[in-house]
């Protein structure tokens, strides 16, 4: 599904859009893998959450192609 070039690109689109839009978060990492058979992709983001008590959260789904 998608290619070395392909997984770089939704990372820094995913990246960017958290930057530009929710600045109270820290991203510590982006983890994609696909799931071919399904035509889906799995996202799981760890992210700091900057506050007065720091919070590490994790965000984990899937996006599916529709057909």
């Amino acid at each position: 599904f998608p290619t070395r070039r392909s997984s770089d690109l939704i990372r820094e689109r995913i990246r960017t859009s958290i930057v530009n839009y929710e600045p109270r978060v820290e991203i510590l990492s982006i983890e994609l893998n696909d799931y071919m058979d399904r035509n889906a992709l799995r996202i799981k983001l760890e992210l700091k959450i900057i506050s007065p008590e720091d919070l590490i959260t994790s965000l984990d789904f899937i996006v599916e192609r529709l057909r």
